[in-house]
């Protein structure tokens, strides 16, 4: 455009060599200069375009797509490269639409096949219905990268992104939502997709993620899936929030959430290596767990609730399958469930490692464990919290399994003569393992059916219950407190009793008026105080008198304080 100038003005004489679709003209006057001024605002008007094909394509910003071309197979398309070594450079700007609608046919969105081809785009808009089918971008070439900037949308009444091949996708708050078929679809080796933060995948009828390298070359490397602050919220029977295979690698960031809601859905199924920290997962289908690891090792730190309406919590089932639930001190975690278990090992080599966990279940008067190891299946913990509601058990081992746990131990059930320890004796099995060492306050009882228990109770422990140990199959349960109380509620009996300036007392949570206790302990050593109730004077002259019982059956050691309580009388005490 030339411009001349005149005694200080200036006015555009060649406008028509511009050429602008949506001129907006504005004349300002600056000063005292009188200088006026034709200023021509760059905003175009959006143009419509039909389907576009090649391997070089650019786009206007605003503009809009119409899938009104089909391929080879009949099926219309918005934007395709052709197949084959020739790299496609696809480049549709800002604030691009497509939009294909097939009635008739499988609807695709773009169609990347030419080998290290490029897609960029920003605050793209993909809308595709199909009537077989729909897929909102499928990169197919080796190698292509796609680059979706901020803000872009895909919307599909069946897949929302497949993306293979080795090839690689970026983009943050991005948003998927689709029916019927997958949400993100990330297959082979080598393949990656990063969809930085606060992105969204919304699905109804199948699964929000599902990420497998499982084919291509191996050299490659895993696939990867990387996302911070992401929600997936599926719906649908068996629509799992994130699909995990083998070969891959999971990158959930911070504040990430998964919420399902289908019989079958499960928040999290992995095979493969997935981080998380501050996750929430929330599924409420029926036998839907929240996180469930069939192999390879899934660590989930600080901040992260899992909660599971009618399925379990965590559960490892698998040839070295592993979850670590690490919470802190300051930020611990939770577990919540309303079905069968709030953390459970199912198979040798399987492990569950906790920290710092808050553990909750409540099957409205059904059977349910808050930790449940089996077949071999291993549980670590560390100052962890259970919580079990009328009909739970707190921590079970059965089938030749173990669990460990450290540190502060809190296990609540509704009553004294819930389980809040038990193991289970089942034939042809090793007799299954239950070690604790920490500070301990446990109301419920602890049941060794045909298994080794040891409870290492350190200063400042309550226990509130009863105990078994029926010496089955080689089972033991063997008792230590130090500086601690057990209210003794029931009849018990134990093979090891090592007291440290410990009290037993059999009187302060009788579980009936009127009734006494017998405690039969197979070795007794260490010194304590034993509260008992004794009614001396019974029907008179000794008639039918009364009272708690101690009865040591192998060896006694130490110095042991009787309190001796006579109900309605004045304490007799003895020694």
């Amino acid at each position: 455009m030339g411009i001349k100038q005149h005694n200080g003005n200036t006015k555009a004489d060649r406008l028509a060599e511009l050429k602008i679709r949506s001129p907006s003209i504005q004349l300002i006057k600056f000063g005292a200069i009188g200088l006026n001024a034709i200023i021509f605002s760059p905003l175009l008007i959006a143009a419509d375009t039909g389907s576009q094909y090649g391997t070089n394509i650019t786009i206007n910003d605003g503009d809009r797509i119409t899938g009104d071309t089909a391929d080879p197979s009949g099926n219309l398309y918005g934007v395709m490269t052709p197949a084959g070594n020739t790299p496609g450079n696809i480049n549709l700007g800002n604030d691009v639409t497509v939009n294909v609608n097939d009635a008739s046919g499988y609807a695709k969105g773009i169609i990347i096949q030419g080998k290290n081809s490029s897609l960029t785009a920003n605050r793209l808009t993909v809308d595709v219905v199909g009537q077989t089918s729909a897929i909102g971008i499928n990169l197919i070439g080796d190698y292509t990268h796609a680059d979706l900037g901020t803000g872009s949308t895909i919307k599909s009444n069946d897949d929302g992104i497949i993306i293979g091949h080795s090839s690689t996708l970026t983009a943050t708050q991005f948003t998927i939502e689709n029916s019927n078929g997958i949400g993100l679809t990330i297959n082979d080796y080598g393949t990656s997709v990063d969809l930085g933060s606060g992105s969204k995948i919304t699905t109804d009828g199948s699964t929000g993620v599902y990420i497998g390298g499982l084919n291509g070359n191996n050299a490659n490397g895993a696939a990867r899936f990387t996302a911070t602050d992401l929600t997936i919220d599926v719906q649908g029977y068996s629509a799992m929030g994130i699909n995990v295979q083998k070969n891959s690698v999971v990158d959930l960031g911070t504040n990430s959430t998964i919420k399902t809601n289908g019989d079958n859905a499960h928040g999290l199924w992995s095979f493969g290596q997935v981080s998380a920290n501050a996750l929430t997962v929330d599924v409420t289908g029926a036998a839907a767990n929240g996180v469930e690891v069939r192999g390879g090792t899934t660590t989930i730190g600080a901040d992260s609730h899992i909660s599971s309406a009618q399925g379990g919590g965590l559960v490892t089932s698998g040839s070295d399958a592993i979850i670590n639930f690490t919470g802190t001190a300051a930020q611990r975690n939770s577990i919540f469930s309303g079905g069968s278990y709030g953390a459970s090992a199912q198979t040798a080599t399987a492990v569950v490692n906790m920290q710092n966990t808050d553990i909750t279940v409540d099957r409205n008067g059904s059977l349910a464990l808050g930790l449940w190891a089996l077949s071999g299946g291993r549980i670590t913990g560390d100052s962890l919290a259970i919580t079990g509601a009328a009909g739970a058990r707190g921590i079970y081992s059965m089938t030749n399994s173990q669990i460990d746990l450290t540190s502060d131990l809190v296990i609540d059930m509704s009553t004294p003569d819930q389980m809040a320890i038990a193991t289970q004796h089942d034939d042809g099995y090793a007799a299954s393992r239950i070690n604790a060492s920490g500070r301990m306050l446990i109301n419920g009882s602890v049941l060794s059916k045909g298994g080794l228990i040891n409870l290492d109770m350190h200063p400042g422990s309550v226990w509130t219950g009863s105990s078994l140990s029926d010496n089955v199959n080689g089972g033991k349960l063997d008792v230590a407190m130090n500086n601690s109380v057990w209210n003794v509620t029931s009849n018990s009996n134990l093979d090891t009793l090592a007291l440290s300036h410990s009290t037993v007392d059999f009187a302060s949570h009788g579980s009936t008026a009127g009734t006494f206790a017998t405690l039969n302990v197979e070795n007794l050593s260490g010194n304590s105080t034993f509260i008992m109730r004794a009614d001396v004077v019974g029907e008179g002259n000794g008639v039918n008198n009364k009272g708690d019982l101690l009865n040591i059956s192998g060896s006694s050691a130490g110095n042991h304080v009787l309190a001796i309580r006579n109900p309605g009388q004045r304490g007799h005490n003895g020694k």
